[in-house]
């Protein structure tokens, strides 16, 4: 993934931006849905935790292992609600 810390929130920004995007396009098209809403402030939630993850990083001792876990969950988060969207 990224090479720093500032690189690396704005992939996740991106990411979800895209996801989110993604879910408001649904939403315009098939109009309001209240699971779709949920949908929504699940990966606003989700993001803010990643981010302050991010920002945690601080008090970690094992940097390496704790930037390598942190990319592995992510990369399980955006797939999980990548599946959340096209099963809807």
């Amino acid at each position: 993934m990224a090479t720093s810390i500032r690189d690396l929130k704005k992939e996740v920004k991106y990411a979800f931006e895209e996801l989110i995007q993604e879910a408001l396009m649904l939403q315009l098209a098939e109009g309001e849905d209240k699971e779709r809403h949920a949908l929504i402030n699940e990966m606003v939630e989700a993001y803010e935790g990643i981010i302050k993850k991010i920002n945690a990083h601080r008090q970690t001792k094992d940097k390496k292992a704790y930037f390598k876990e942190l990319n592995r969950e992510i990369a399980e988060t955006l797939a999980k609600y990548r599946e959340k969207l096209v099963a809807e």
